[in-house]
């Protein structure tokens, strides 16, 4: 018996990032193991250009579910927001930051400030809106009813590979973390 898959396309900054990765590649390269679903991605900060936009629709119009993902440049935010508005598809927002009322002290605030508007319009909009965290949840639930917490997924593959990792005296391993600036 053939499982249905669910079709995902995935539109997001960069398939090196941490957010992309802990919070939709990761994810989705498990449930993709399980034969449940077939994921697409659009990684907007790998030199797409505006001329692909064939290439877009086509996504877009093939797949289920849609997860457009933070932040991208004016121009690909107000491209989503047009394909939103226009299609029946389920349409997910996805982010892990508040990147409405990033402080002027933020190293991308010229970059949030700039796309706080139109994310104003896409969230409301959206089916649903997924974060990392309660105290977001309840700010995000001021533009959108539709909300909800999903943790961050720490790839344990990552660990299996042979980093060089050199143990402490007491033979403990520091694992450490760090996010943008």
């Amino acid at each position: 018996m053939t499982k249905n898959k669910i079709s995902i396309f995935i539109i997001a900054h960069s398939q090196e990032g941490a957010c992309e990765i802990i919070r939709l590649i990761s994810p989705m390269k498990y449930m993709e193991r399980e034969g449940l679903i077939k994921t697409t991605y659009l990684f907007w900060g790998n030199g797409y250009k505006n001329e692909d936009l064939s290439y877009l629709e086509d996504e877009l119009r093939s797949s289920d579910i849609v997860v457009f993902q933070r932040s991208l440049s004016p121009e690909a935010n107000l491209l989503f927001y047009e394909f939103l508005k226009k299609s029946n598809k389920i349409f997910v927002y996805e982010t892990d930051d508040n990147l409405m009322e990033t402080p002027s002290f933020h190293p991308g605030f010229v970059h949030h400030v700039v796309n706080k508007g139109i994310l104003k319009k896409i969230i409301p909009t959206v089916d649903i809106v997924t974060t990392t965290t309660s105290k977001l949840a309840d700010y995000l639930k001021g533009l959108n009813n539709s909300v909800c917490v999903l943790p961050n997924l720490i790839d344990p593959e990552l660990f299996l590979q042979n980093r060089g990792i050199n143990k402490e005296e007491d033979g403990k391993i520091v694992i450490g973390y760090v996010g943008s600036p």
